[in-house]
This record gives C-alpha cells, structure tokens and sequence, in this order.
C-alpha cells in the first residue's frame, strides 16, 4: 500500500534539455527543455520535429543537440531521475520487494497489462 501522506511516483517521464524556455516547464523542476509524461519510457514519442541519433541525444534542427534524461514525475509535479525515484518508491511504499538503486517503470507499474518488452 502506497502512503500517499508522503510523495510517490506518478508516471514515468522523459525530458528533453535543448537548453531552450519552454512555457510551464519550470513546474516540473527544469530549467531548460521539456518533460513530457508517458505510460512507459518507450511508448513516449520522440516529437516530430526531432531526429533521434542514440546514445541519449537527439538532434535539434537548426540548434544542435538535445539531452535525453529517462525520469519520473512525482505526486508533487517534480521531474526525477531514475536513482531519486528509487529513493521515493521505496520510502512511501510503492515499490515493494525492490532494493535496487535506479528505479524502472516496471518496478513500480508490474501489475498493469502494458509492459515494456
């Protein structure tokens, strides 16, 4: 049982730092790029305008690269990486049976029927 008295893991996450303002973005924690909210990590699509190279980065029209950081959104609206988000499951709760270090969507989701293969 999750102890929603504390914060939790909302959903899984991506955020893109192309070192740009984006309007809102600052909510999540950023402060440059975009975070968008996803099912999974590998069901978030890559916006359109964007050419993804590997490696974590993608390629920017015109502007160069682009970071790539796989997260979380909390309970609280803030973006995290994978090792804060181990931190937070595990101590509301959310994440039981799991000692690891670096949290994974299916970590938290397991029992939903969508699963990263």
């Amino acid at each position: 049982m999750i102890d929603t008295s504390k914060e939790y893991i909302a959903c899984s996450a991506v955020w893109y730092d192309d070192g740009l303002t984006h309007h809102f973005q600052s909510a999540y924690g950023v402060k440059s790029g975009f975070v968008i909210g996803c099912f999974r990590h590998p069901y978030n699509p890559f916006p359109t305008n964007y050419n993804y190279k590997g490696d974590d980065v993608l390629q920017y029209p015109s502007k160069g690269r682009c970071k790539i950081e796989q997260g979380f959104i909390t309970s609280y609206g803030r973006f995290v990486d994978r090792k804060e988000a181990a931190s937070i499951a595990k101590d509301c709760g959310q994440a039981p049976g799991f000692n690891g270090n670096t949290l994974y969507s299916e970590d938290i989701f397991r029992y939903q029927k969508y699963r990263a293969e």
